[in-house]
């Protein structure tokens, strides 16, 4: 799900496209509305890998994470750009209190190298990494209750 405004998201998306053709769609629109009608859509196609970079306000990152929650396999990763930023660490907070997400870990790289030509705030480089809770019958129970922290921590590593 992307909105399609960089030209390097079309590259990549046909890069991705011909690598795994029966593995990888790409869906251009806005993701509050693109996920839901994906889903309703496609409801037995199921997402393992998911990544989330887009609306960077709290309410628009939160929505998007229970929207993607609802298409994650029971297996799945999900990764959250730019969790830095106050907005986007407060909606993946809530989506950790509300029970559906659960960290693995959050990091920032504190040393980035200024030669990434298409972006905006190099300095400010973050992510979250976890897994959406599947409570399906046919889902492991990875664990009880909900183990996340009160706080969300960005570490900092230099890659």
């Amino acid at each position: 799900f992307d909105l399609g405004q960089f030209q390097y998201t079309h590259g990549n998306a046909m890069l991705m496209k011909e690598t795994f053709p029966d593995r990888f769609n790409i869906v251009w629109g806005e993701s509050q509305f693109a996920v839901p009608e994906f889903a309703k859509t496609h409801p037995n196609l199921e997402c393992d890998v998911i990544s989330v970079d887009g609306d960077h306000s709290t309410e628009g990152t939160l929505q998007d994470l229970i929207n993607l929650s609802k298409i994650a396999s029971c297996r799945n990763w999900v990764l959250m750009d730019d969790a830095g930023w106050a907005s986007t660490n407060a909606a993946w907070q809530k989506a950790k209190d509300m029970g559906i997400l659960m960290q693995v870990e959050c990091f920032a790289d504190l040393a980035p190298r200024p030669d990434f030509q298409f972006m905006d705030f190099p300095e400010n480089r973050s992510w979250c990494l976890g897994f959406f809770k599947v409570d399906r019958e046919d889902c492991p129970k990875w664990v009880e209750g909900n183990p996340n922290a009160e706080v969300t921590r960005v570490r900092p590593i230099d890659i």
